[in-house]
């Protein structure tokens, strides 16, 4: 009895049936909050399931009518548009749909875009201070084609952050193809290899223009702009740049002077075999292996005599090379001189790999 008298003497009844008012307003509260959350949640799909119907037979409807029923806005979708979270959910809609098609319907989906006002949403998103925002305006205003707002985009081609340059320069590719490459005229940040890749696969659709800067791209202090610079010059075969990519060859960036060899081996002469022989000496592993594979390509017997005393080197994978080189310029069965071996087992294997070839 006196324990319980202690008790109540530090907790009077009151206090416990505060404390329990309260635990239960918490806990209504916890639960409503997260009833409005799932409701809310609900909602917004079935507005936008709706909304994804709509637009597919508006978009259907103007594919088969023309673009004159792109006037005709449905209902459903001026109803939402005033809300900024379902106008996103349209512009992703319309991206979505304009990656898979070409041509005129993709002309159509532009318009869509402009008479539902939303090119306003990509350049608020573009001229935002979060780069996230930035970078998602200029995708947007990109994929929907909109030149006119290329003069704007050209700044962020060279912004700090990766991801909003990397849209910035994809876009004026996109625009312009080998006329937007032109942000490398003043480019300072690093353009790294998957922006390589990409902006490489959207030249595929452009018919190739005179690239009359690639001069000055290669002479560029922006070690990434050279390095792309001669990629361009290896897949679009640039002959006339042979001379410049040769100087490339004395540069101190390895990487520089691996793409130089092989922007060399695409644009050969009857002098860069004996080019590429001259700088071996001087190279890095990687780069010894690449100037063999181009002059398994380029080379001629008469380059036999500089490969041969290349088998003296202790480093197994050059001489695997040099024997490729060998097999590819004179046959599968020219004779390597003193064999050991390990010779031996490597001219097997190469000549079963060029047996399969």
């Amino acid at each position: 009895m006196k324990g319980r008298d202690t008790f109540f003497r530090i907790i009077s009844p009151d206090h416990l049936y505060a404390g329990a008012l309260l635990f239960t307003i918490l806990t209504a509260f916890t639960v409503g909050t997260i009833y409005l959350f799932l409701y809310l949640k609900k909602r917004r799909h079935r507005v936008k399931t709706l909304l994804n119907d709509t637009i597919d037979d508006w978009i259907a409807d103007v594919m088969t009518e023309g673009i004159t029923k792109a006037e005709e806005v449905p209902g459903l979708l001026n109803q939402y548009l005033k809300k900024k979270i379902f106008r996103q959910f349209i512009i992703d809609k319309l991206i979505n749909i304009k990656k898979n098609i070409s041509g005129q319907p993709a002309a159509d989906i532009e318009s869509i875009y402009m008479k539902l006002g939303l090119l306003n949403d990509s350049l608020a998103k573009m001229n935002s201070s979060l780069w996230h925002r930035k970078a998602k305006g200029i995708y947007e205003l990109g994929m929907m084609n909109m030149h006119a707002s290329a003069a704007n985009i050209l700044p962020y081609t060279n912004h700090r952050n990766k991801f909003v340059r990397r849209e910035a320069q994809s876009a004026l590719v996109g625009f312009y193809g080998f006329d937007g490459l032109s942000f490398l005229d003043e480019l300072t940040q690093p353009l790294l290899e998957w922006q390589h890749l990409k902006l490489l696969t959207q030249l595929q659709n452009f018919d190739m223009n005179p690239m009359t800067k690639l001069s000055s791209w290669l002479s560029s202090n922006n070690p990434y702009v050279v390095v792309f610079s001669l990629k361009l010059v290896e897949i679009y075969m640039q002959y006339d740049m042979h001379e410049a990519v040769v100087k490339k060859l004395n540069e101190e960036n390895d990487k520089i002077r691996y793409h130089a060899i092989k922007a060399l081996g695409a644009i050969s002469n009857d002098d860069t075999a004996a080019i590429l022989i001259d700088h071996y000496n001087n190279e890095s592993k990687p780069n010894k292996i690449e100037i063999l594979k181009q002059l398994s390509m380029i080379g001629s017997a008469s380059n036999n005599n500089f490969l041969h005393n290349q088998l003296a080197e202790a480093d197994n994978d050059i001489k695997l090379a040099v024997i490729r080189t060998l097999m590819s310029v004179n046959g599968v069965n020219h004779m390597i001189e003193q064999p050991d071996a390990t010779t031996t087992e490597m001219s097997l294997q190469v000549k079963k790999e060029l047996a399969w070839k």
